[in-house]
């Protein structure tokens, strides 16, 4: 069974893929290894990014690989996980999704407070674990716990990759606390989509994203036999791709943090202006 890249949104991209393949950034990140290509593509991953107002008004992380993913999100979710996030911003978990999280071996998750980690921009939205290709010593346990999820227990390897491709610095993207403090009910979890970059924006992974709409691309092995079952149709019809008004769409709702992708860009808006001038 060979592995591809389904250019789709994540739910119809992920209703194409045989059950159980859907690929996690660790896995990706490994394929990355020997295939240039791949670096090249932005890709939805296997990964389930929960967050946890406890109770007592404390807040954690979870975040998961692909075992995690089908078991709390799955082909039996996928549908209103999706609709969730394009139409209210977040899923929030239901009872037996937080049950089925909790009862996950601690290969598959892994469960960090926010107080243990160095989150950089936290006064908006989003915060980000940044990360040092060259200097994984300055990394606490739990900020390496995460990195160990996002790229495997040979990250060591997987920076030097970065490292080797010029990138010095590269990333987790999350909810800030104060986001999740003020926009999630004590005694409950919510969870995003994960999204992996591609190399010259540092290969940064989201565990945030929303905007699950954009036809960007998920690996996996295609299930040749898969045909629509209208579960969310809406998420089709929500489908941005790449048209002008669907990338400042994107950007509208994702303002650029990226230096490396900003100055791809203004290359880009460059190049055309070049042209008009000639």
């Amino acid at each position: 069974m060979a592995l591809e890249t389904i250019t789709d949104n994540l739910h119809d991209g992920y209703k194409q893929l045989k059950k159980g393949t859907f690929r996690s950034s660790e896995q990706i990140q490994t394929e990355r290894m020997n295939d240039e290509e791949l670096r090249g593509r932005y890709l939805y991953t296997a990964n389930v990014a929960a967050y946890e107002h406890a109770k007592d008004g404390s807040v954690s992380f979870f975040l998961g690989d692909d075992v995690a993913f089908e078991s709390v999100i799955g082909s039996e979710n996928i549908g209103q996980f999706c609709n969730d996030l394009l139409n209210k911003g977040n899923h929030t978990l239901s009872d037996s999704q937080v049950k089925k999280l909790s009862e996950l071996d601690k290969k598959h998750i892994v469960k960090v407070k926010y107080d243990d980690l160095r989150l950089e921009d936290q006064a908006s939205e989003y915060g980000f674990l940044k990360i040092d290709t060259n200097n994984l010593d300055a990394l606490n346990d739990s900020e390496k716990a995460l990195v160990k999820m996002v790229h495997g227990n040979d990250y060591n390897k997987k920076m030097k990759m970065l490292s080797d491709s010029g990138i010095e610095h590269t990333g987790i993207y999350m909810l800030s606390e104060n986001y999740v403090k003020n926009n999630v009910e004590k005694g409950s979890s919510i969870a995003r989509a994960g999204w992996l970059y591609i190399f010259f924006s540092n290969s940064n992974f989201n565990a945030n994203d929303g905007n699950v709409a954009n036809g960007y691309g998920l690996r996996g092995v295609n299930n040749s036999d898969a045909v629509g079952d209208g579960v969310n149709a809406n998420v089709s019809e929500q489908t941005q791709k790449y048209t002008p008004a669907g990338i400042i769409e994107y950007f509208d709702k994702n303002p650029i943090k990226d230096l490396g992708l900003a100055n791809k860009l203004m290359d880009k808006l460059n190049e055309f202006y070049q042209s008009l001038k000639q």
